[in-house]
């Protein structure tokens, strides 16, 4: 911000909280850089949607960390209920920051090779299903995410998983190839606190 800067003398109790309030181009960087503001109603009342997704093996901001913020949304907007209808938090479990890891971390999140969804449907792909959820009302009950082989889907698929909308779980049904999704099912869980 138009001041000698390096990393090698940054002070994070110094630092942070000045970057944070400090002006860039007419706003507060904080005001364009952090997206915790629990207040989702002007977004709700222009008949926004939102789809958030958090990896339980992401390695660069703590999964609790979404958790948390989902939790502040619920109590802002008033209750499971009158959130639901308009916005859903999937964790993923075993994918890391936005992809990779060792669980089924590819639902169409980016469009690339690596993250490429299953099938191009609503049901596999996670802007498919916010298309659906936008233009024709159709509420996502879950989304199939891949494990491609070596996380490359010209190798083939190693395994599928539902993912389920927070606080649900997919637990396996004890029946079938425990590497398809069509054997698990979405049951609630217990919410992290």
């Amino acid at each position: 911000q138009g001041a000698p800067w390096s990393p090698e003398t940054f002070d994070l109790d110094r630092d942070y909280p000045r970057a944070m309030i400090k002006r860039l181009s007419g706003q507060y960087l904080a005001s364009i850089m952090n997206a915790d503001n629990p207040d989702l109603s002007p977004f709700q009342t222009k008949g926004g949607k939102l789809l958030m997704y958090y990896g339980w093996g992401d390695e660069n901001q703590p999964p609790e960390g979404g958790i948390d913020y989902y939790e502040h949304v619920l109590s802002r907007m008033g209750g499971s209920d009158k959130t639901q209808i308009f916005m859903k938090l999937y964790m993923v479990p075993g994918m890391m920051h936005c992809f990779g890891g060792p669980g089924a971390n590819a639902f169409g999140q980016y469009g690339l090779a690596h993250t490429k969804a299953l099938k191009e449907d609503p049901e596999h792909d996670i802007i498919r299903a916010l298309e659906a959820w936008v233009e024709e009302g159709r509420e996502p009950e879950k989304i199939i995410a891949t494990k491609y082989i070596n996380d490359l889907p010209e190798q083939g698929v190693k395994l599928t998983r539902p993912l389920c909308p927070y606080p649900q779980i997919a637990v396996y049904q004890g029946k079938g190839d425990s590497n398809k999704a069509a054997n698990f099912s979405c049951v609630e869980g217990k919410r992290i606190e």
